[in-house]
């Protein structure tokens, strides 16, 4: 049975990725690490995982009737890191809004079949990859986060990183 690694995300306009790529270059020189690639940044909204044909059309099904309501921004204005794995650029006060859309679609996505991972949403766009050290969380220069459409994307294990392929897209309002 072939299955496939995915998740739900927003991909950054590309008026935004100018903001992002110096928050990175900032963050880099504090503690190093792999610089993510502009094509390969996202805010993860839900990780599926590992899909066979049958979950990713309930998948498939479960974000075209969610997109709808996912409208706003998100302001990026706070940087920290999951242990010493990732470094992040997240929303120090993220919007109830966005907060509540990501739960009802965790019970959607549920109640077709697709747990998710259990652990609190954060909102946060990964910069980094194996710092030399954790980022103590701190402010960063705020920048606005457009949530214009929701993407299911599949990602493929390499040796120089996860590679993402776009499957499907869907207007946010």
């Amino acid at each position: 049975m072939n299955t496939q690694r995915c998740f739900l995300a927003c991909l950054p306009p590309a008026h935004c990725l100018p903001g992002l790529l110096r928050q990175q270059e900032w963050l880099a020189a504090q503690v190093g690490g792999r610089i993510i690639p502009a094509a390969q940044l996202h805010l993860t909204l839900a990780f599926l995982g590992e899909l066979d044909d049958t979950a990713l059309q309930e998948a498939v099904a479960c974000a075209g009737q969610s997109a709808a309501g996912l409208y706003g921004e998100l302001t990026l204005d706070r940087a920290g890191s999951f242990d010493a794995g990732a470094v992040w650029s997240g929303s120090s006060a993220p919007p109830e809004r966005l907060l509540a859309w990501q739960a009802r679609l965790r019970d959607a996505l549920g109640a077709r079949g697709i747990a998710l991972p259990a652990r609190p949403f954060v909102p946060h766009i990964s910069l980094l990859r194996r710092p030399e050290r954790e980022v103590a969380p701190q402010a960063l220069p705020p920048l606005s986060l457009p949530l214009q459409e929701l993407c299911l994307l599949a990602s493929a294990p390499q040796a120089s990183g996860a590679r993402y392929q776009l499957l499907q897209r869907w207007a946010a309002w």
